[in-house]
């Protein structure tokens, strides 16, 4: 009888735990080729999404896009996966190492404006700045062009902001002069 009860408990446990979820089982969209359409997606009932995929990488130039006076330089991108390292990719007959600088640009399409998001910033190799629609949302470290005039930091955080559109782009600038691995590292 005693093992009876327990094997209860643990199926009302079970149950209940089932039945409070506030997610859906929907299948999150990925980043594909720098996009995610984010405009069939409800937040509150489908839950956070994650960053990964393809996202635009552009080696060697810092950018933010809608405010780059050279269109050409923009249109030369590389799709690297997030997360991932840089180290040993072939790009355009360079192979990168661990140190170096890049832009990683990323464009979400959502369904509303003026909606508080967040994002989760995980350990970036090693400095990085955050821009979103040009605006600089948040930095750690300093990132920059060589290692003079950049800084390492590790420190995962969570930043919010308003979507002020429902188009963000999303530039990131990522250094890294200081550490054997380069990029998004998690």
């Amino acid at each position: 009888m005693r093992y009876l009860s327990a094997f209860l408990l643990v199926i009302q446990v079970m149950s209940f735990v089932a039945c409070s979820s506030q997610h859906s089982r929907k299948t999150a969209p990925s980043v594909i080729n720098g996009m995610l359409d984010l405009k069939n997606w409800n937040f509150e009932t489908d839950g956070p999404v994650k960053l990964n995929g393809g996202w635009e990488f552009f080696w060697k130039k810092l950018l933010i896009h809608g405010f780059s006076d050279d269109k050409k330089i923009e249109k030369r991108s590389f799709i690297i996966n997030v997360p991932g390292r840089w180290n040993r990719l072939n790009i355009n007959g360079e192979k990168t190492g661990p140190y170096g600088y890049a832009t990683y640009h990323l464009r979400i399409l959502l369904k509303d404006k003026d909606i508080l998001l967040g994002i989760k910033f995980p350990n970036i190799g090693t400095a990085y700045s955050v821009y979103i629609n040009g605006k600089k949302i948040t930095s750690v470290g300093i990132a920059g062009e060589t290692k003079e005039t950049s800084a390492p930091k590790i420190f995962p955080h969570i930043v919010s902001f308003i979507a002020d559109k429902n188009q963000l782009d999303i530039d990131i600038h990522v250094s890294n002069f200081h550490y054997y691995e380069g990029g998004f590292w998690s």
